[in-house]
């Protein structure tokens, strides 16, 4: 059986999984199908309970395990980071369906993906959806959409699981960046627009989030997330050159000099000219 993901590099992120049985059991699956790692974010189990033994069937000898205390540190360093939801409208982003982000996988080949499933009691918060580059959905009933969080796992790593993708690029410049690259110049970008007054400072993420979305859609490789950054730090340099948009006001002599037209300068330096004070007095009331 072909592993999922088709030579990309794939770890299954649980995010405060309550069930032992449940971790058991994703753990299984994901030496099944190839996942290589799979990290634990917060658990509230433990994995020494007879109940993830039991499941595992010895999957956790197959895998990397670890655990680890945020998401933000479980993707840090991956190249694309998919939350998995039932969409509940907690995210307004499009819900991508396991064939479009095989597709997605086959077109860009990014060395590693995350697939991130939320716990048992609610799934994923909004702010662990913004987390993530793409959303994803399994396909289910409407009256009742909500997978257990093991057949979760199994149903996800199956549909992905596709032959090898094309050559990789041979820049590294041209993969996909890390998730934490694609934070930090989406960051870069908001302190520029927000420093332009593009921004609302009382809630720039009302836009900025919007902005977020449409990179994230695009998978930004390095190479242009760079050039990302250099807009935000262009902008940034503009708008420090046009800071002082009202300039300081010039003494009446350097206006008058400066204001005028060549030849009323010379009539000015003229011997027949009242002096510069009187002269700049009679100009005003022209």
């Amino acid at each position: 059986m072909s592993s999922a993901g088709g030579g990309v590099d794939i770890q299954v992120v649980l995010v405060r999984p309550h069930y032992a049985g449940n971790v058991g059991a994703a753990v299984r699956t994901a030496a099944n199908f190839g996942a290589h790692r799979v990290l634990l974010v917060a658990p509230r189990c433990s994995t020494e309970e007879p109940e993830f033994v039991k499941m595992a069937m010895g999957g956790q000898e197959r895998v990397e395990l670890c655990t680890v205390a945020s998401l933000e540190e479980a993707v840090a360093q991956v190249h694309l980071a998919v939350a998995t939801t039932s969409g509940r409208a907690r995210d307004p982003r499009p819900l991508h369906r396991p064939g479009d982000l095989q597709a997605l996988l086959a077109r860009v080949a990014p060395p590693s993906l995350a697939l991130v499933f939320g716990p048992e009691r609610g799934g994923l918060s909004t702010r662990e959806l913004r987390a993530c580059q793409l959303l994803l959905s399994v396909p289910t009933s409407p009256d009742f959409p909500v997978l257990n969080l093991a057949q979760a796992v199994a149903v996800v790593l199956a549909l992905l699981a596709l032959p090898a993708p094309p050559p990789r690029p041979r820049s590294p410049l041209d993969l996909p960046a890390p998730v934490s690259e694609f934070s930090a110049a989406v960051a870069h970008l908001g302190s520029a627009l927000l420093s332009t007054g593009f921004l609302d400072p009382v809630n720039p993420e009302r836009t900025l989030g919007q902005l977020r979305r449409f990179f994230a859609r695009a998978t930004p490789t390095a190479r242009e997330l760079a050039i990302l950054r250099g807009i935000a730090s262009h902008l940034v340099y503009l708008g420090s050159r046009s800071s002082p948009a009202v300039p300081p006001p010039a003494s009446p002599k350097s206006s008058a000099a400066g204001s005028r037209p060549v030849t009323r300068r010379k009539r000015a330096a003229s011997p027949s000219t009242a002096p510069a004070g009187s002269s700049s007095s009679s100009r005003s009331t022209r």
